[in-house]
């Protein structure tokens, strides 16, 4: 090799060793900036996990609720599927949409199934209740101790997630970190729970008595701070039902997910059956 071709390969050998080292400080840069991100991560999950240090499952609970309670306007829209089991396995569909606004509640629930096809909407102020439901075909005013009697179930910032949820009503609870929220499960003594749902479900669901309930769990989700984003209930329970003429006993299973919106939402409007242009007015 004379000299002009050796220089000429040593100058080649030069400029592909500058190249590896550009890449290889390329490399080195994104992986720095990766690790970086899964640090951050990983920090902003465990400054989550610190607000509920020393927190029980249970305060967490209570906490979620007081939350709510300081609302002055929220909705939540539940969607689910019970599955009932007679000859055949049949479907039930429910929605529900609960409006808190300034001190009102505006409730309306939709079941239907092949035995079951539902309406029933209510507005609640201090202590009266107007509603139409289904079955009567007509509005009616009521006070809540009277409409209790009948329906059971009136919408309240306690109750939201339907069940009396007292300490003593929660047989075990667990949880689990996602993300930025965390999710605690409850499993609830179902002899714990009041009857208000009960004579709301015997008269939606028109049966012959109270359902008897096998197993309740309770899923919610909360954010750092501990407000309610959404729940779940999943509910195993029997009900008695009169199908061709005969009653009928059923077993039922039931998964009902709830979303709960603080803003960007759309209100009822006036044209909804119950909720009037003054309730509307007063949002």
């Amino acid at each position: 090799m004379n000299y002009l071709h050796f220089k000429k390969y040593r100058i080649l050998l030069l400029l592909i060793a500058a190249v590896s080292l550009l890449s290889l400080s390329s490399c080195n840069t994104v992986n720095e900036e990766n690790n970086n991100q899964g640090d951050g991560n990983k920090n902003q999950g465990d400054d989550v996990k610190k607000n509920f240090d020393g927190v029980s499952d249970v305060e967490i609970l209570e906490q979620s609720i007081k939350n709510l309670e300081k609302e002055e306007n929220y909705f939540i829209k539940a969607t689910g599927k019970t599955k009932a089991k007679a000859l055949i396995t049949y479907t039930q569909s429910t929605k529900t949409l609960l409006y808190y606004m300034n001190g009102k509640f505006y409730n309306k629930i939709d079941s239907t199934s092949a035995l079951v096809d539902h309406h029933h909407e209510l507005l609640c102020q201090e202590n009266i209740i107007k509603y139409y439901d289904s079955s009567q075909k007509e509005v009616l005013t009521k006070t809540i101790a009277e409409y209790k009697s009948e329906f059971g179930k009136v919408p309240n910032k306690t109750d939201i997630f339907n069940y009396r949820m007292e300490t003593d009503a929660i047989i075990s609870s667990s949880r689990n970190f996602q993300n930025d929220k965390y999710e605690i499960t409850y499993n609830i003594d179902s002899e714990k729970i009041g009857d208000d749902l009960k004579i709301q479900m015997k008269a939606f669901g028109d049966l012959n008595e109270n359902p008897i309930f096998n197993a309740i769990t309770l899923i919610i989700e909360v954010d750092e701070e501990g407000k309610l984003l959404k729940f779940k209930n999943i509910e195993k329970y029997s009900i008695v039902k009169n199908v061709l003429g005969k009653p009928v006993t059923m077993p039922c299973t039931q998964e009902l997910e709830s979303i709960v919106y603080y803003n960007n939402y759309q209100t009822p409007t006036k044209g909804c059956l119950l909720y009037t242009s003054d309730a509307a007015d007063d949002k």
